[in-house]
């Protein structure tokens, strides 16, 4: 590596989230894995985007930081999993068309997560993307799914049996079941109730053969101990607990509930 390129390196990376009714970001040292804090800004998909984007990104903007790495999470559900065996590239609605409305004029995209010969397909923002280059030159993009889902698998490494993991969200939460590094079950769920939310986490659990009395249960993402959807499932299910997150406050010094609510961008 040249001196030049050591000197107009930032050592800084920056992760943005996107999803219909928000914006979040966290800059990241390279060198510490410190994160001095994560922002969250709402957005109105039903407005002029771009203008939106300039107001919530105007404090980077203001900084002029060229920074080595520019991550985009685009966070929605209009996503599938696929074996890479099965897998063609030249056929990506049809991976989408059984679990999601898409239309001929839609852009898909897919992630390859190398380590499990896996694909996510998935639809991204295209108008955020555009958005986005006026703002920054360059940036790389996928779907925060992709991110959660490969995060969750590596955490069953050596774990010698199934495991669950439930990451809320505000109307909706992802439901990921594995295996020692075999992904079981990824799938999407929107609810507005508690009676709501523990019925699709039963009826998956039955359709797996898993017993609520013994399956081990994680839950992560935006939610306390105290809320009504927490506390329904932990009438349910007996073994279920928020996710341990103490290694990664470690190396990132957020708290834990930004670290259980920020996940994916966290990981990303």
């Amino acid at each position: 590596m040249s001196t030049n390129n050591i000197v107009t390196k930032s050592y800084k990376r920056l992760v943005i989230q996107i999803a219909q009714n928000k914006i979040t970001y966290a800059v990241f040292d390279n060198i510490s894995q410190g994160v001095k804090e994560v922002i969250e800004e709402a957005l109105d998909f039903d407005s002029p985007i771009e203008i939106q984007l300039q107001n919530a990104l105007q404090e980077l903007i203001n900084l002029k930081v060229n920074y080595d790495q520019i991550k985009i999470l685009h966070d929605n559900n209009l996503n599938s999993f696929v074996p890479k065996a099965l897998f063609d590239k030249d056929k990506l609605g049809i991976y989408l068309q059984y679990n999601t409305k898409v239309f001929e004029s839609d852009f898909f995209a897919y992630d390859t997560l190398g380590d499990f010969e896996m694909v996510n397909i998935h639809v991204p923002y295209v108008h955020i993307n555009n958005a986005l280059l006026d703002i920054f030159p360059a940036f790389e993009y996928k779907n925060a799914n992709t991110v959660l889902v490969e995060k969750v698998i590596h955490l069953s490494k050596n774990k010698f049996e199934k495991e669950v993991y439930i990451h809320i969200q505000k109307g909706h939460f992802e439901m990921v079941v594995v295996d020692n590094l075999k992904l079981l079950l990824y799938n999407s769920f929107d609810y507005k109730t508690p009676e709501d939310f523990i019925y699709y986490i039963l009826f998956n659990l039955e359709q797996l053969g898993l017993n609520p009395e013994n399956i081990k249960t994680f839950v992560l993402g935006d939610f306390e101990v105290d809320d009504p959807n927490f506390q329904i499932a932990y009438k349910y299910i007996r073994h279920i607990s928020p996710l341990d997150v103490h290694n990664q406050q470690l190396f990132n010094g957020l708290d834990n509930k930004d670290n259980l609510k920020y996940f994916t961008l966290l990981h990303a």
